[in-house]
């Protein structure tokens, strides 16, 4: 009886831990850390930030990028609903924005191909679901040529689903 109640017991924990995903990590960045994590993360990755210190739920910070040309910068900005990378960033700044949809899709198996919009100016993007529910978008904008940036979204991180009754 032991070793039946083992074996299931074992049986489950498998099951389970195979349930259990990651959120979306791009550069050891998620949007499960806290402000102050990604903070000291991109201050030892020689980043200069600014950010809200009243309440530390926005940071904005930036880094020469010398292989882009002077003046250039690579930008980051953190808050608890959405990480962007600028294309400084991941050196897709001459890339199309399928290019980097496809080369992301593959390197976090993720399917990013829905074509929606992102932003007050609804600029086009590329999104993919991520399996905790958050969503990663490539967005490039028809106003200038700069590359597209990349968004990783809370989208449905963390919720608890629908529901169909009144609390």
């Amino acid at each position: 009886m032991k070793k039946i109640i083992v074996f299931v017991s074992i049986f489950f924990l498998m099951t389970l831990s195979n349930s259990i995903s990651a959120p979306i990590k791009l550069f050891t960045l998620d949007l499960t850390m806290d402000v102050k994590t990604v903070h000291d993360l991109l201050i030892k990755a020689n980043y200069d930030c600014t950010d809200n210190m009243s309440d530390m739920s926005y940071i904005y910070c930036t880094k020469p990028a010398p292989d882009q040309g002077t003046g250039v910068l690579k930008t980051i900005s953190f808050s608890k609903k959405v990480i962007s990378f600028s294309c400084e960033v991941y050196g897709g700044c001459n890339y199309s924005a399928t290019e980097i949809a496809n080369h992301y899709s593959k390197e976090l198996n993720l399917n990013i191909t829905n074509l929606s919009s992102y932003g007050i100016t609804q600029d086009p993007a590329y999104c993919g679901e991520g399996p905790d529910g958050d969503q990663m978008c490539v967005v490039f904008s028809l106003n200038n040529n700069m590359g597209p940036s990349l968004k990783i979204l809370k989208h449905k991180l963390g919720e608890s689903g629908l529901s169909s009754t009144l609390d």
